[in-house]
């Protein structure tokens, strides 16, 4: 499972564990410890000026090239071997990702997304729809308004019988996988008072909670 670790109810620094990372137990990476604050409730969101609650944040450790193929839900074996990594795999830095999204580089309509879920990692095949948008979307997942990132439509093969049929999910999403970037950005000061880093840490914790949320409709 993913590291977690009770934060201070008002931070938003990236905390050094104080001694050397365990190996992840799924690559054998070193994991990275962070520390990050987080809230429960809603109101929070809206009014950043309020202390929030202590609550871990899912932390995305390191994983492999093994791990990522064993982790899709809605494909099949065939596509999970024509899958392509990303370029620049290996230097990827997990420690500032909440999900790894890439197209695939020798078929770019096809699209991954892997993230840490409770029991390890799911991963999901996504198609990028043709439908181009004549005025500016939102991203469903980091809920972006003010970024000129291009958003696209991505739609997924449910699991189970219901995929068998045919029956797939749609979402918008940035289109290059942006998200972890976008919500990491502080936000402008909307009114004195107002707190930019624990109104970014709300964007980076509800960014983790809609990922999953979407992964786990494939199975509804």
């Amino acid at each position: 499972m993913g590291r977690r670790a009770e934060a201070p109810a008002r931070s938003a620094s990236v905390a050094e564990a104080d001694d050397q990372p365990e190996a992840d137990a799924v690559s054998g990476v070193p994991s990275h410890p962070v520390t990050r604050s987080g809230a429960d409730s809603p109101s929070l969101i809206d009014s950043p000026s309020r202390r929030a609650p202590k609550k871990a944040l899912f932390i995305m450790r390191p994983i492999d090239e093994r791990a990522i193929r064993a982790s899709f839900r809605n494909a099949s074996r065939k596509e999970v071997s024509d899958m392509n990594l990303p370029a620049g795999f290996g230097d990827i830095d997990f420690g500032k990702l909440d999900y790894l999204g890439w197209s695939d580089p020798k078929s770019p309509r096809r699209a991954y997304v892997v993230v840490e879920v409770d029991d390890g990692f799911a991963g999901v095949l996504l198609q990028q729809a043709e439908q181009r948008f004549a005025t500016r979307a939102q991203c469903s997942w980091c809920d972006d308004v003010t970024l000129r990132n291009d958003v696209q439509l991505f739609t997924a093969r449910k699991t189970g019988p219901a995929g068998r049929k045919g029956d797939t999910v749609g979402t918008l999403v940035c289109a290059n996988f942006d998200c972890s970037t976008n919500v990491r950005r502080l936000p402008p000061l909307a009114y004195e008072g107002f707190d930019r880093e624990l109104a970014r840490d709300l964007r980076i914790l509800r960014l983790g909670e809609h990922v999953r949320a979407f992964i786990d409709g494939l199975d509804a």
